[in-house]
């Protein structure tokens, strides 16, 4: 009697995931621009490196009243313009993201007196270098979680001395649409 009792309550739940499991394995479209990490330029994940932190603490504008070690950080070495690598970096926790997961995010590139910033952004839930380039760089696509169905993409692309927002993109999911739908939408001005 007690097995068919949880039987009966956990057969929704059940059904409810095998229903959502070929929607979201391939939910994916080839052509629209994604917001994933890549295989081939999977990056390598470090500790945020002191120089940078200094800088996250000192800009008021970066969360620098409630992020004061390298854990409030994620960070990764990535070579976006085939010399010096670069460190993208992307808060953690609730003073850094929102509830929906979307945070502040960040690109330094070392020079010989330390790091410069080439991008300060926010609303960052997932981020994917493309291979195309500009101005030697690749360019950049990150996605803004909105709701279950719901996300922002926006793209990146350098313009010789730092990374500027130059297209965004309202992608949303829709029954019982195999892709999701993803239309230009105007850029916010940051």
């Amino acid at each position: 009697m007690r097995s068919a009792r949880l039987h009966f309550l956990l057969w929704p739940w059940f059904t409810a995931l095998l229903v959502m499991i070929p929607f979201t394995a391939a939910s994916e479209s080839k052509s629209a621009p994604q917001a994933r990490p890549q295989n081939e330029h999977t990056p390598k994940a470090i500790v945020l490196p002191q120089g940078i932190l200094k800088i996250l603490k000192a800009d008021p504008d970066s969360g620098s009243d409630c992020a004061g070690s390298p854990s409030d950080y994620s960070a990764w070495v990535m070579n976006l313009d085939g010399s010096v690598p670069e460190i993208v970096v992307q808060g953690r926790g609730t003073c850094l993201c929102s509830a929906t997961g979307n945070c502040a995010f960040w690109i330094f590139k070392k020079t010989t007196s330390g790091f410069k910033t080439v991008l300060a952004t926010d609303l960052v839930q997932d981020f994917n270098f493309k291979n195309t380039r500009t101005n030697g760089y690749r360019d950049l696509v990150t996605s803004a979680h909105g709701s279950i169905s719901d996300s922002e993409l926006r793209v990146f692309r350098f313009d010789g001395t730092r990374y500027r927002l130059k297209k965004c993109y309202d992608k949303r999911y829709m029954y019982p649409m195999k892709y999701p739908k993803i239309t230009p939408e105007p850029c916010p001005q940051l």
